[in-house]
């Protein structure tokens, strides 16, 4: 729905600013998209954006992705959790 809102206004003459990491948004026809770094910013085609290949390589193979995504190697971040089926993770109880 937002991008529905979104054309709305663009096509009655409104421009926006939107910082995102969404590639959905990123992908709204005529967009610049700018990236913004340490030496400041550029303009960049959406298929060159990280967002883009990001979502992409999940979207293609989202098992492996999600493989990835959840490796720790790091000992001293790696927290035990009690797997739920299959062993996916369990969110860590609220302290008050």
């Amino acid at each position: 729905q937002f991008l529905v809102l979104l054309d709305r206004y663009v096509r009655r003459g409104a421009q926006f600013v939107i910082a995102t990491h969404s590639p959905l948004i990123m992908a709204y026809p005529d967009a610049s998209i700018l990236l913004v770094g340490p030496k400041g910013h550029r303009q960049v085609p959406y298929k060159d954006t990280e967002h883009y290949h990001v979502a992409r390589r999940f979207l293609t193979d989202p098992d492996n992705s999600l493989r990835a995504l959840l490796a720790n190697d790091d000992p001293v971040q790696a927290e035990p959790r009690a797997g739920g089926p299959k062993g996916a993770p369990v969110a860590p109880e609220a302290h008050d």
